[in-house]
């Protein structure tokens, strides 16, 4: 789909946590962002955690799983985070995602992320040194195979997991373009984060609110203070106002509860 046909919105829908990205005009589809519940995050985490045990069973890049704390993924770390997204995306049939980088800053220019915590968005590619040289290496032979001019910011919705590697045990792979800002692009973008000049970095907000593609950190490294809270979806005009609604529940459930108890009584 061109770029032309996606109309900007970045708003809030006032009185909820619900952020709008923009209005698909061919589709008639929304991108937005909001909090997951504790019902939501708790489910990802425990997958993602199953995941782990099975799938990655005895993969020291990912020990530790996840964690569910408030309505966040904490415990998060890079190659966590795109294991958790590859989970969401699979079980959303693609219409939920982790936010991209890009949603990420908007988000950030709204006021709506946490203060005082790590929120994880992926990965930053410079060339094929170090640090993560294995890692680097094979990302910049997909990108170069691709056409994906240096550096490359990659989501945790553009980015897989391929198991093995000498460093965790998983190695990231770029596996598509959605949230993947490269070039020209990504140089524009990092002009507001401090940033590296080699090698794969993480790429988050880190708790003062400053962007980084800098981290000398491993890609493993976690603690409940590195999390994830948001995720992004992608739905049609009733299922906005779905979301939007959902907002109120608490309350709506509250005076149902007083109307059934007065009829009752």
């Amino acid at each position: 789909m061109e770029k032309s046909t996606i109309k900007p919105i970045n708003r809030r829908v006032e009185d909820t946590d619900l952020f709008v990205f923009g209005y698909n005009l061919d589709t008639g589809n929304f991108t937005y962002s909001r909090s997951f519940s504790q019902e939501e995050a708790g489910r990802l985490a425990e997958t993602t955690n199953a995941a782990i045990d099975t799938q990655y069973k005895g993969v020291k890049g990912l020990r530790g799983g996840l964690t569910e704390r408030n309505g966040s993924l904490t415990n998060m770390s890079t190659l966590k985070g795109i294991a958790a997204n590859t989970i969401l995306m699979n079980d959303s049939q693609g219409r939920r995602w982790l936010p991209t980088l890009e949603e990420g800053l908007a988000l950030d220019g709204a006021g709506m992320l946490p203060k005082g915590v790590l929120v994880d968005f992926g990965i930053a590619l410079y060339d094929g040194e170090n640090p993560d040289r294995e890692i680097a290496q094979a990302m910049m032979e997909f990108a170069k195979s691709r056409g994906f001019e240096p550096p490359v910011l990659a989501s945790f919705s553009s980015l897989g997991l391929e198991e093995g590697g000498e460093e965790y045990g998983v190695t990231p792979q770029l596996i598509n373009s959605k949230g993947l800002i490269t070039g020209r692009d990504a140089v524009k973008v990092l002009e507001r984060f401090y940033k590296g000049n080699s090698g794969v970095r993480r790429v988050g907000r880190n708790d003062y609110g400053v962007w980084s593609a800098l981290w000398p950190d491993h890609l493993d490294l976690f603690s409940e203070h590195c999390r994830v809270g948001r995720f992004s979806a992608e739905g049609d005009e009733k299922k906005l106002k779905e979301e939007a609604l959902s907002a109120f529940a608490p309350i709506q459930k509250s005076v149902d509860s007083l109307v059934e108890f007065a009829k009752t009584a």
